[in-house]
């Protein structure tokens, strides 16, 4: 199991298009409606757990939300996000947190990633 490429976007992101490099910028607009944690993976096995974090630039959790994998899958691309509730995105450096993780079977493991997002 791998987690193969990871960003952030502000809309529900095409698994298609960042397979052929529209991943977006390394900056985002503060006035973004979401802002959305993806994931390209390899290897995922029914029952493994997926976890996306965001923290904000003040280090506080934004979002934290597991998965569970339903299907055995040689590839699978998985998101999750949260919509802007104030008038803007507070400015900073943004940080996304993937962990999958496998419990069941003879060989438990822990794949982990990070990537990171300034919004101005």
């Amino acid at each position: 199991m791998a987690l193969y490429n990871a960003g952030f976007s502000t809309t529900e992101p095409q698994a298609e298009a960042i397979r052929h490099g529209h991943r977006g910028g390394a900056t985002l607009p503060s006035d973004a409606a979401m802002l959305v944690l993806w994931v390209d993976m390899f290897g995922v096995q029914a029952d493994d757990l997926l976890r996306f974090r965001i923290t904000g630039p003040d280090g506080r959790v934004l979002l934290d939300r597991e998965n569970r994998i339903d299907r055995t899958q040689a590839r699978r691309f998985a998101f999750s996000g949260m919509r802007r509730r104030a008038a803007l995105w507070p400015p900073g450096l943004y940080k996304g947190e993937l962990q999958l993780q496998r419990t069941v079977g003879t060989k438990p493991s822990t794949r982990i990633s990070s990537v990171t997002v300034r919004i101005e």
